[in-house]
């Protein structure tokens, strides 16, 4: 919506002149609508549209933009355990370290964490204290954590937790527009886990909110300093699906989730129904919606008593609209894992003689049959076929040969399992009678070799030496 100016200009009139410095200004008020849902709620405000940079307690900044998925932030918290570990893990000093795991007969019995009362989106001022209070119970006591647009809150001048029996309070002190965001409430125990969520809107004392869906624009001319008022009513509208799920086929203890989308004004708001029975949110059915009209309905494992039609209704003032698809539950089939009934043992055979090896297997699904040799897939070939009907499957061999001696193996496989049987085939080859030993036909001798006489006796001559006398120095005689 705009408002234009026009000026006429009688004839015969100059002109006038429009510094640049004269420009009319334009204050627009308009109400904040509401988007309601079961656990999630949301607002469309200018505030949603900023990117803002926010320091938090913890000492952790973080930027917020309207891309904070809070649907997305409560199914990670819910199914992802080390990401909710780490989210959650606390500084040293906390009093609330670890879990509790004490177990307080005071409470009943032992139970998950359950929220009796979820906190209401709230709409303030600047300057005001903001609160969100949650009733919630459980044994042991539950551990609870906030949450800011996902990050964690602790303690601090600005924001305050007090939890007590069963009940836990945040309170946002001195609120400004920084403030505006999905607060999240995490409780755990040993037992589960559960997740709630409210969204708080702080506007500037400038801005003021019209009720029965009416916005007020106000004309500011800095030249006359007149101020003209415009009021211009809202056309309600009745809800209108633009986009709707359709039937489908889940098998048992699967996930599912029905999208849809809605327009309307003043904003519808949305409620779902398998067997006309209301769903709201439990630890098995989640109820997501986001500022943009988009629905969904997550079943995080579907049951046979969600088998059925689910049924969609969006109601405004205006009236309201729903649509139908069925969701057709298909029983999970019990799966067994493969055991061979029939086996075959080791074999020795003579070559050239037919060989069939036979094996049998159950199991549930049936089992898929595969071959193999010294660990060696077998491909299907004329000397080596393979007939599998179901469980049951043979391995023929028309003619054995030696090459044919291996160890064979069937292995049974299927969903559930794997098993195996194997043994060894050995092919026995006649052994040839020894070739006949041939006579070596030597020629006779035409020379006799006599052999040489014995030596004589060797004659060695001796010759007289006389003996040198022994030397004797003069003077010693």
């Amino acid at each position: 919506e705009a408002i234009c100016s026009v000026y006429i200009q009688p004839e015969g009139v100059p002109v006038p002149a429009h510094p640049a410095s004269q420009q009319q200004s334009y204050r627009h008020v308009s109400e904040t609508v509401e988007h309601k849902s079961y656990g999630t709620q949301g607002y469309t405000s200018e505030q949603s549209r900023q990117t803002q940079k926010i320091a938090y307690t913890n000492g952790t900044d973080y930027s917020s933009t309207d891309d904070f998925k809070v649907d997305t932030f409560e199914y990670r918290l819910l199914r992802e355990v080390s990401f909710r570990e780490s989210i959650t893990k606390r500084y040293v000093g906390e009093s609330d370290i670890y879990i509790n795991t004490e177990i307080d007969k005071s409470l009943g019995p032992v139970s998950p964490p359950k929220i009796a009362q979820k906190p209401r989106n709230s709409k303030l001022q600047e300057g005001t204290d903001a609160q969100f209070q949650v009733q919630l119970s459980g044994n042991p006591r539950p551990r609870v954590t906030w949450f800011k647009n996902g990050q964690r809150i602790v303690n601090s001048n600005k924001h305050e937790i007090v939890t007590t029996h069963n009940q836990t309070t945040l309170r946002i002190k001195n609120t400004q527009k920084s403030d505006s965001s999905h607060y999240t409430l995490l409780a755990e125990n040993p037992n589960g886990c559960i997740v709630t969520s409210a969204y708080l809107v702080v506007e500037s004392p400038q801005e003021t909110y019209v009720q029965d869906h009416k916005s007020q624009y106000i004309l500011d001319s800095q030249q006359t300093g007149i101020e003209e008022r415009v009021e211009i009513s809202e056309k309600a509208l009745a809800p209108q699906f633009v986009r709707v799920c359709q039937d489908r086929d889940v098998t048992e203890g699967k996930m599912t989730r029905f999208d849809c989308r809605v327009t309307g004004r003043p904003y519808p708001e949305v409620t779902w129904f398998i067997n006309e029975r209301q769903i709201r949110d439990d630890y098995n059915h989640k109820i997501l919606v986001n500022e943009s009209g988009n629905h969904a309905l997550m079943i995080t494992n579907v049951d046979l008593r969600d088998s059925g039609v689910v049924t969609c209704i969006a109601r405004n003032k205006s009236g309201e609209t729903s649509f139908q698809c069925r969701l057709n539950v298909i029983e999970k089939e019990q799966v067994v894992a493969p055991k061979f009934v029939e086996r075959f043992s080791t074999l020795s055979v003579r070559e050239g003689e037919p060989v069939a090896l036979n094996a049998r297997a159950v199991g549930t699904p049936t089992p898929r049959i595969t071959w193999q040799k010294d660990g060696v897939p077998i491909i299907p070939n004329p000397e080596l076929r393979i007939n599998t009907d179901g469980g049951a499957s043979t391995l023929d061999i028309p003619r054995a040969k030696a090459s044919d001696a291996a160890w064979y193996q069937c292995t049974a496989q299927n969903v559930a399992g794997s098993t195996a049987t194997r043994a060894r085939l050995y092919v026995e080859v006649p052994k040839e009678p020894p070739p006949e030993q041939k006579r070596l036909h030597l020629p006779r001798p035409t020379k006799i070799i006599e052999p040489e006489p014995a030596p004589g006796p060797e004659i060695i001559y001796l010759r007289h030496v006389e003996r040198a006398r022994p030397y004797i120095p003069p003077g010693e005689e």
